[in-house]
């Protein structure tokens, strides 16, 4: 075989390889359930690449459904309920900072990668940081350290103030080509209030169309009251 083919060839399989990588491990979809304050609601979580994302939560009926999604423009809520017209909002302050830290715990090993991770600039320049902690202890037969907790903190008068934690409980059995968390528990630091997201199916599926990430902003929406995160 031609020197100069073989080297073509070479780098083409590599090219795909690549490709068929990227393809299978950013673009994400999740199938779960959360349970709070005596309330189950079902939760599913589509993630491409790592600006957008879109999380739907909804009552065993679905007449009740709420919709966080984020991307290039920001981080906006839509709802709808039986007694209300379907609205939409920009989320600001705690309440995107609290939602966000939930929906980015669920892919924890996708979003806070040390390479090509999620920017948490916009955050962190509203005073916002996140602590993302791992085992120091790793995986057996891996060099995979598990993610132990996530935590948000607000800056007051130079001070961080922790009022969101995440504590990663489980994980399903797979490592590649991320550790997917199978069980979280999620803390409300200032009221309290605790819940837990249970994530039952995954799925690495490149065939995620880009409207769903996709949301019309009505010239009348306002920033909303704060919320306590991905659970409400």
């Amino acid at each position: 075989m031609n020197k100069v083919f073989s080297i073509i060839l070479v780098a083409i399989i590599a090219n795909y390889g690549d490709l068929a990588a990227k393809q299978k491990s950013d673009f994400i979809r999740l199938h779960g359930t959360i349970e709070s304050q005596g309330v189950q609601l079902n939760l599913s979580v589509a993630t491409k690449e790592q600006d957008a994302i879109r999380a739907t939560i909804s009552n065993s009926d679905k007449s009740i459904v709420l919709q966080l999604i984020h991307n290039e423009e920001g981080f906006f809520s839509r709802s709808r309920t039986p007694v209300s017209e379907a609205s939409t909002r920009k989320l600001s302050g705690d309440e995107a900072a609290g939602n966000l830290m939930d929906l980015l715990s669920l892919n924890p090993d996708y979003h806070f990668r040390t390479v090509n991770g999620f920017n948490l600039e916009p955050m962190t320049s509203e005073g916002y940081t996140f602590e993302f902690k791992r085992s120091k202890t790793e995986i057996e037969g891996t060099e995979i350290y598990p993610p132990v907790h996530l935590r948000l903190f607000r800056d007051e008068n130079n001070r961080n103030k922790l009022i969101r934690s995440i504590e990663f409980i489980d994980f399903h059995p797979h490592t590649y080509p991320y550790l997917q968390p199978k069980t979280l528990k999620f803390t409300d630091e200032t009221s309290g209030e605790t819940g837990y997201i249970k994530i039952n199916k995954v799925e690495y599926n490149p065939g995620l169309p880009d409207f769903l990430f996709d949301i019309e902003i009505p010239d009348s929406t306002a920033n909303g009251s704060p919320s306590s995160g991905v659970g409400d």
